[in-house]
């Protein structure tokens, strides 16, 4: 998650999210839109990855990583972590 932190703070908004839907292959978008919702960085779409526009919303998550990730994440923060 940090590095994805770090894309938004050298990037701006549109183009971290256009980099990391670019460098991340489309079987671990799912991830990567878990994470993005995590971090309040979710785009609703996004334009121009190989020609073509990625609707974030028709991306399926993988609730047993869901889990996992939040179980993860609800050790230190007292349960503060939570998915849209």
């Amino acid at each position: 998650m940090n590095h994805i932190i770090i894309y938004f703070n050298v990037f701006q908004f549109e183009a971290a999210q256009r980099l990391l839907f670019y460098k991340t292959s489309p079987e671990n978008w799912s991830l990567l839109k878990m994470f993005l919702l995590l971090l309040n960085r979710c785009p609703r779409k996004v334009v121009g990855i190989n020609g073509s526009t990625i609707m974030v919303g028709d991306i399926e998550m993988e609730d047993e990583a869901c889990q996992l990730v939040l179980q993860d994440l609800d050790k230190g923060s007292n349960g503060q972590w939570s998915l849209p």
